[in-house]
């Protein structure tokens, strides 16, 4: 659940926004304070690290504080009570009693597809997806030869590129032909080849690598694919020497009936097969 608590610089300018909260009692029942968090002055970072964040309020303005308390589903009613304390940098505090009643059966999303209870602000600290797991209702990858599979989807790898030779989704298979990553010099299409060596695999992701080369250019590539079908390759070239490159290009060979419109990557959308 949440609530607001306003803050007004009447006076003066009020710096460095802090606060601290007591336990919600009942009874013999808790809702600790490490339960609750205020959205305006502290987080979770991307990486999941906590943060602070500093919140000042100039002379005459008022700044709404969002607090959020993480409830568990299995909290028994009652009326819980407890007391929040605003204070500043320069030793100003106010003390607010709280009084917060629990009622009702819980929800089963805990309000989330209801925007007016704002239960997504939650989100904004969420740890889901950090760790390298597959979350639900996806599955953790899985490796049979060349193939990879994630939910519902399959991704054929080509032996002697690395790039995907077919990928699957739902039994429908996307490409007329593989993926290739085309580098173009003045001599002509360069046909480097190599194994890819794979060299993780857990069920959050799966990585490989390449390497190839010939008297003019050497190439490396790293390759990944996550848990909900994201794919990444990161190509490095090295000439050895001074050498005409006329194009480099990645085509991806996509069936008209699966992408009808392609847009992005300097693309303003476009009815054919791309090739990029």
């Amino acid at each position: 659940m949440f609530f607001q608590v306003g803050v007004w610089a009447a006076k003066k300018a009020v710096n460095k926004i802090a606060y601290k909260i007591s336990d919600l009692k009942c009874g013999g029942e808790t809702i600790p304070a490490t339960a609750i968090t205020c959205f305006n002055v502290e987080g979770t970072d991307p990486y999941g690290k906590y943060f602070r964040k500093e919140l000042n309020i100039d002379k005459g303005h008022v700044q709404a504080l969002w607090f959020g308390i993480d409830i568990p589903s299995a909290q028994k009613q009652g009326v819980y009570e407890g007391t929040l304390q605003i204070l500043d940098t320069d030793g100003n505090q106010e003390a607010i009693p709280l009084r917060i009643r629990i009622s009702g059966e819980p929800l089963a999303d805990r309000g989330d597809n209801e925007l007016w209870r704002h239960s997504r602000l939650r989100w904004l600290n969420s740890t889901l997806g950090i760790a390298d797991t597959s979350t639900h209702p996806y599955t953790p990858l899985t490796v049979a030869e060349n193939t990879i599979s994630c939910l519902g989807r399959t991704v054929t790898v080509n032996e002697e590129t690395g790039l995907p030779a077919q990928i699957s989704s739902w039994g429908m298979d996307v490409l007329t032909g593989p993926v290739r990553f085309i580098i173009q010099t003045a001599n002509g299409v360069k046909t480097l080849k190599a194994t890819p060596v794979m060299t993780e695999q857990i069920g959050g992701h799966v990585a490989g690598n390449w390497a190839a080369e010939d008297e003019e250019l050497s190439i490396s590539c790293k390759g990944v694919i996550e848990f909900d079908g994201w794919m990444s390759y990161i190509y490095t070239l090295m000439p050895k020497k001074k050498i005409e490159v006329t194009d480099i290009r990645l085509e991806i060979p996509i069936k008209d009936e699966v992408g009808s419109y392609f847009l992005g990557m300097g693309l303003p959308g476009t009815g054919n097969s791309p090739t990029i």
